[in-house]
């Protein structure tokens, strides 16, 4: 449902740090719209130094890319708390400053996105969605029942 495309440049970051930072992301995702966890996808790219610029000029070498791909639902600060919390996260993990940060978010509706050959359901019916899904795909996202909310 969610889907993080983290970009870094070459070297920066390792397979834990991957690991840990793909666990925060969807946490910090879950915490601030309650989509299940289990649902919450992390893809890194890989940059070399000539593959990234910013106003012309190559790109600071600690500095870090994150668009977001999530449904959309006004909720207020929603946007906000994700964004700082993923700020925060990528501080503290990568001990880079805050000015290496660009997080951006993307909002799409439901209708919008396919996962597992169907559309995505609106924010809160995740569970009747997953009880339709093909038995192969419930064996691929094997998971405890509440979390998808039940």
């Amino acid at each position: 449902m969610p889907t993080y495309e983290c970009y870094t440049h070459r070297g920066q970051v390792d397979a834990a740090a991957k690991a840990q930072l793909a666990a925060g992301i969807a946490q910090i995702h879950h915490e601030v719209t309650g989509a299940p966890i289990m649902l919450s996808q992390c893809i890194f790219h890989t940059l070399d130094p000539d593959d990234h610029f910013i106003g012309g000029q190559p790109a600071p070498a600690n500095g870090v890319w994150v668009h977001g791909h999530i449904r959309s639902k006004p909720t207020g600060d929603r946007n906000k708390r994700i964004t700082a919390g993923i700020t925060d996260l990528l501080t503290r993990t990568l001990q880079i400053s805050s000015s290496a940060v660009w997080v951006y978010l993307s909002e799409l509706s439901p209708g919008d996105m396919v996962e597992f050959g169907h559309a995505l359901p609106e924010p809160g019916a995740e569970r009747s969605w997953f009880d339709n899904l093909p038995p192969n795909v419930h064996n691929q996202l094997v998971t405890p029942d509440h979390a998808l909310g039940a």
